[in-house]
């Protein structure tokens, strides 16, 4: 069974101190905790947040698919 992580985010006046990843751990920690029947996790994020990819990388999460979306303002 997969879950699916939601979203992880950090005011811009506080990054750059790890609270992306300490939280993302916790998060997993938790899921493990409270879900145990999960075997994976599926995350995703923007190819231009480097700062999440680096934070999945760390985690041990490995590509598995890309996407395109397209938007515009109105």
């Amino acid at each position: 069974m997969a879950g699916l992580a939601g979203g992880t985010s950090v005011v811009r006046a506080h990054r750059g101190h790890r609270l992306g990843v300490l939280l993302k751990i916790r998060m997993l920690r938790w899921l493990a905790e409270a879900e145990p029947q999960l075997h994976t996790i599926d995350a995703s994020n923007a190819a231009s947040n480097a700062h999440m990819i680096r934070v999945n990388d760390l985690l041990g999460f490995r590509l598995t698919a890309t996407a395109t979306n397209w938007e515009r303002r109105l």
